[in-house]
């Protein structure tokens, strides 16, 4: 790609910090845009990225210049995730926090609350539980349509 380019995403999580194969502390952010939350990219930060930026919090609207996509691993080959990283610490700019970007509203199974993030301009709930609840509804209409 020829010029600059900048992405943007909103921080949906981050991951431990892990160990590189090369002994270097690493952590891994899920970004999204908040329009279709169960699309994600990955952001690896690695080195001076790591070193400045891993405290970063969650919810927080970040700017990326001329990120590097990274390859497809083996084991991925049928995935559509994106992941990319930057050379420098400098190529992030750190935006605020996002006002829509929330946590479901719903409860889990086992009684925990859900956590899948949400754009909080579009519901309280995730698409997952979105789901759940119209399956449930449907399944109780046709029950009542039986008697």
């Amino acid at each position: 790609m020829e010029g600059d380019w900048v992405t943007t995403g909103v921080v949906v999580s981050k991951s431990e910090t892990r160990l590189s194969g090369n002994g270097k502390n690493f952590v891994i952010w899920k970004l999204s845009d908040l329009e279709d939350c169960d699309k994600i990219v990955s952001f690896f930060l690695f080195g001076e990225v790591y070193k400045h930026l891993w405290k970063t919090e969650t919810g927080k609207v970040i700017a990326v210049l001329n990120p590097s996509i990274m390859p497809v691993s083996e084991k991925k080959q049928n995935s559509f995730d994106v992941s990319f990283t930057v050379d420098n610490y400098q190529k992030v700019m750190i935006l605020g926090m996002s006002k829509d970007m929330g946590r479901c509203r719903a409860k889990t199974k086992s009684g925990q609350d859900c956590s899948n993030f949400i754009n909080k301009s579009q519901g309280e709930f995730c698409t997952y539980h979105v789901q759940y609840g119209y399956k449930k509804t449907c399944s109780q209409r046709v029950e009542l349509q039986a008697r």
